[in-house]
């Protein structure tokens, strides 16, 4: 929460960086709350089935999907800024955070909706990302 704070409130890290570290962060804040209906369906011992935990954790899947493919994105741009310096100062900022960011959304959708495809009724002990 510091990062995305610090983000919101400060000029000086509104760069590129600042601003692909902020969307990690908020992912990493969303999958967080995300672990809470978990918890709470562990806690009380209660068993579903797969197509009801995964409507449950959906946005969980696509969060740390999105996320994994961020951490890349990132990499490359330290990788862009190191070698293409004078390019990454003249890109506009808003531009290429959006160029950055899409390929974390697709990888992300698409893991969430291949989630919904293989869905079936089976009665599972969690609702984790690797049994749901």
């Amino acid at each position: 929460m510091n990062i995305v704070y610090v983000t919101l409130t400060r000029k000086e890290f509104q760069g590129k960086s600042g601003c692909l570290q902020c969307i990690l962060s908020i992912s990493h804040i969303w999958s967080l709350l995300m672990e809470l209906p978990n918890s709470f369906l562990l806690l009380n011992a209660q068993r579903v089935t797969r197509r009801t935990c995964y409507k449950i954790i959906f946005s969980y899947i696509f969060s740390i999907s999105f996320q994994a493919c961020m951490w890349l994105m990132l990499l490359i741009d330290i990788y862009i800024m190191i070698l293409l310096p004078i390019w990454y100062m003249k890109a506009k900022t808003t531009v290429y955070v959006i160029l950055m960011v899409l390929p974390p959304t697709i990888y992300g959708t698409i893991t969430m909706l291949g989630g919904f495809l293989y869905m079936d009724d089976e009665v599972i002990l969690f609702c984790n990302p690797p049994i749901g």
